[in-house]
């Protein structure tokens, strides 16, 4: 899907990341993972205290577990889940 997602701290962007699972043929390859893997390359460190991840539509089970390891401290997004599968 038309999925989005991006890292800030300190009002930067660190990361970003789209849903990459078709192309890829990755079904972990969410935008949200793609954008904490871009952040954690960017900043050199799997830590990512003190981020906010904004993206399109409500996290999967998968991406918020994600954020939770990575120790994001806010998530916002646009989309519920039930509004994202009517796109």
């Amino acid at each position: 899907g038309p999925f989005g997602a991006i890292i800030v701290k300190d009002g930067k962007i660190i990361g970003a990341g789209v849903n990459s699972v078709t192309s890829l043929n990755d079904p972990t390859a969410h935008a949200e993972v793609q954008a904490i893997r871009d952040a954690c390359l960017n900043i050199g460190t799997f830590t990512l205290k003190d981020s906010v991840l904004y993206t399109s539509c409500e996290p999967c089970p998968m991406c918020l577990s994600a954020a939770y390891w990575s120790r994001i401290s806010k998530i916002y997004y646009f989309f519920t889940k039930k509004e994202a599968a009517e796109i």
